[in-house]
């Protein structure tokens, strides 16, 4: 993709310098616990019919 990038600004005679940039801080991403955040609904084929019930759609089984 940098390349291309760099391609296209050659032929409009754009001079460019990219360089990769690496952030100082951690991406919270990485530290989020899904295990922490997760509730038991209790409902057993919630996976399944998500949409169900949120959205009151018909049941997929």
């Amino acid at each position: 993709m940098i390349a291309g990038i760099r391609e296209l600004f050659a032929r409009e005679g754009i001079s460019c310098e990219i360089e990769k940039k690496v952030s100082e801080q951690p991406d919270p991403w990485d530290a989020l616990n899904l295990e922490e955040l997760s509730v038991d609904t209790g409902i057993e084929d919630f996976a399944e019919n998500h949409d169900h019930y949120l959205y009151g759609t018909k049941k997929r089984s």
